[in-house]
């Protein structure tokens, strides 16, 4: 090409791949100035590429603005991309081989185990694995590790021993796929390095079955990875894992499936893992996903966040579906998307601690319970360890129950329908909000119910709240609870509709709030506290703003807000001016009040007299209650807006 005209500009991308597109490009002008784009590619690259490029690169390159669901969705079809270019590039690398001598062939030469890249094959059609009483030892199977071309110029597929192949070609060797070939085998233990993915024939044709009370498969580097097989363990063995990886990040499974073994997948840690095709059964815990410092062991452990999991199920689990929890490490900002679960004894997922969690499109079916939301029980890490931000979206929930208790901020069910599921709200600081969904006639409301709240977008409203009265005692509707030193305003709307009648009731009404600081004593006072200051508590970690001090000389009190976690009895106190004594006792919290009287920004309009709505302050909650009519059912909304500081 260079002979002919002058190359301007060279991409190899048969040396390093862009998103698993293979080819050369080159810019050349020619003799009269003219330039053009060559495109060298293998056959099979070019039979994908206009199909690929049509479905996927075009769909992304005029949007400007992505959401967060977005970005999820885009990076599910690059993925995707990258799937069908490397499938392309298996079915040239075959073919080739076709035309190649055999290694068997008259007059070449039996290969030696070799160091190269692997070399990839495309999958064996079946649609099940050999029978469990035929497996074979995963050490005596050969696999196609590496190519090398022999004295006599022939291109020659180099094997080894797959225990030796994962063992052997890591990172030093810029890592790649350990191919294994359809069947049942049966192994001990594997360690699969960094940057190394072990990869058999289809998750239903490649199978590893091992009865050890260990951990079968471990990642020991980043970016390590399984494919298209399934790790069995057989009977549950009692400590048994089937997968397992301390603070490893980009973890990648695809077409993965973990079965019977006491707990199927466990992550101590680990960051910005992209699983797809996950499938998970039939272990007493399917999968613990943890934030965990591995205290008790080489405190080699991480935070668990930036992680992704498209499409699959969990099912079938004795115990505990997927254990989302803050252990002694962050669980933030992980994805659970298109995923079922179904069939599971006891809590299919299990969110404790864990903040920023997204489930868009999953799905609860045959479950015990479905949901269980908390805080973690270490209250010296709140600051990092309470429910905020849980989204579940376009999703289905049908029988078995849910609950919710602890913090719960920024809880939201969004467009998912609930058909006959139990719900329990154990006293939830924070409202459920469920926007724009469905539920059937067969759902329950237990425990504090005026924390579950609706709202419509198509009306523009408020979360709301609903539930009905049947006599003429005012009765709690809606609810809210404010913190220690927090000031604001509520304005609500409600409604009343009677259904044993034609009578009603419209009220537009406003309340100004206000919760005094939490109080906390000190003595032994050895340096003056600042107001305005941060207050941290020594022992317990606690810290608070100091808003007022009635310092007596070496005794006192503070009057703080801000407060994250629990002060401590005795332990020291400082402020981050200079302050310090010991605390004398623990947090004592003031109650809410409110401030001037209700106003009505309308007038009310009611069909009896003696029918309202009103607040009322309760301990750190500031209430809306309802008054309807002696022996008449009426049914209530509420829609209420806060603001707070």
């Amino acid at each position: 090409m260079r002979d002919l005209a002058d190359v301007i500009e060279f991409d190899d991308f048969l040396e390093t791949p862009k998103g698993g597109y293979r080819a050369v490009h080159m810019q050349v002008r020619g003799a009269n100035g003219i330039s053009a784009e060559v495109q060298i590619q293998p056959q099979t690259i070019g039979r994908v590429q206009d199909r690929v490029h049509g479905a996927i690169y075009v769909k992304w390159r005029h949007k400007a603005k992505l959401t967060a669901e977005d970005m999820v969705e885009r990076e599910a079809d690059l993925r995707r991309m990258e799937d069908v270019y490397e499938r392309a590039w298996r079915e040239f690398n075959e073919s080739s081989a076709d035309r190649s001598p055999s290694p068997e062939s008259p007059g070449a030469k039996r290969p030696e185990p070799g160091s190269g890249s692997p070399v990839r094959r495309p999958p064996e059609e079946s649609t099940a694995a050999r029978a469990e009483t035929t497996a074979d030892p995963l050490p005596d199977v050969d696999v196609p590790v590496g190519e090398r071309i022999d004295a006599d110029g022939r291109r020659v597929v180099e094997t080894r021993p797959a225990a030796e192949a994962i063992a052997e070609d890591d990172d030093a060797a810029g890592g790649g796929d350990v191919l294994l070939p359809a069947g049942t085998f049966t192994i001990t233990t594997v360690t699969v390095p960094g940057a190394v993915r072990l990869r058999g024939q289809g998750s239903l044709t490649t199978v590893l079955q091992s009865q050890v009370a260990d951990k079968v498969v471990t990642f020991s580097g980043d970016r390590a990875g399984l494919a298209g097989l399934t790790l069995d363990g057989v009977n549950l063995v009692s400590g048994s894992t089937g997968l397992y990886a301390k603070a490893i990040d980009q973890t990648r499974l695809q077409d993965v499936r973990v079965r019977r073994f006491d707990v199927g997948l466990h992550a101590q840690g680990g960051r910005q893992a992209l699983w797809v095709d996950l499938v998970i059964s039939n272990c007493n815990t399917n999968g613990k996903l943890h934030g965990d410092l591995d205290a008790s062991g080489d405190s080699g452990g991480d935070s668990f966040v930036d992680n992704l999991w498209i499409g699959g199920l969990c099912e079938q689990a004795l115990t505990t579906g997927i254990d989302l929890s803050y252990v002694d490490r962050p669980v933030w900002r992980n994805t659970i998307q298109k995923v079922g679960f179904e069939d599971n004894t006891g809590i299919a997922m299990n969110v404790n601690g864990a903040r920023w969690t997204a489930m868009p499109g999953c799905w609860f079916s045959g479950n015990t319970t479905n949901l269980a939301v908390d805080d973690d029980d270490d209250t010296d890490a709140a600051a990092e360890n309470t429910v905020i931000g849980l989204h579940v979206s376009d999703a289905e929930v049908s029988g078995g129950t849910m609950s919710f208790a602890g913090t719960c901020q920024d809880a939201v069910f969004d467009r998912v329908n609930l058909s006959d599921v139990d719900v329990t709200l154990t006293l939830p600081k924070n409202n459920i909000v469920l926007r724009d969904c469905i539920e059937d006639a067969d759902v329950t409301i237990a425990g504090d119910g005026t924390k579950w709240t609706r709202r419509r977008t198509m009306y523009d409203d408020p979360p709301a709240s609903a539930g009905t009265t049947a006599d003429a005692t005012a009765t709690k509707a809606w609810s809210v609870a404010i913190d220690p030193g927090q000031v604001g305003l509520i304005r609500a709307a409600v409604t009343a509709n009677q259904t044993d009648g034609e009578g009603y009731g419209v009220y537009h009404i406003c309340r100004h709030i206000r919760r005094p600081g939490a109080e906390l004593g000190y003595d032994a006072q050895t340096a003056n506290f600042t107001v305005g200051a941060v207050l941290t508590g020594a022992t317990s970690g606690a810290t608070a703003i100091i808003v007022a001090d009635s310092d007596s000389g070496v005794s006192g009190t503070l009057t703080v807000r801000d407060i994250v976690g629990e002060f401590e009895n005795n332990e020291i106190i400082t402020d981050d001016s200079g302050g310090s004594a010991a605390a004398n006792g623990t947090l004592s919290e003031q109650d809410v009040t409110l401030l001037g009287a209700t106003t009505n920004i309308s007038a009310a309009t009611e069909s009896a007299a003696g029918m309202g709505a009103d607040f009322n302050a309760n301990g750190a909650e500031v209430e809306i209650k309802v008054t309807g009519e002696a022996s008449k059912t009426y049914e209530w909304v509420v829609a209420a807006q806060v603001v707070v500081d």
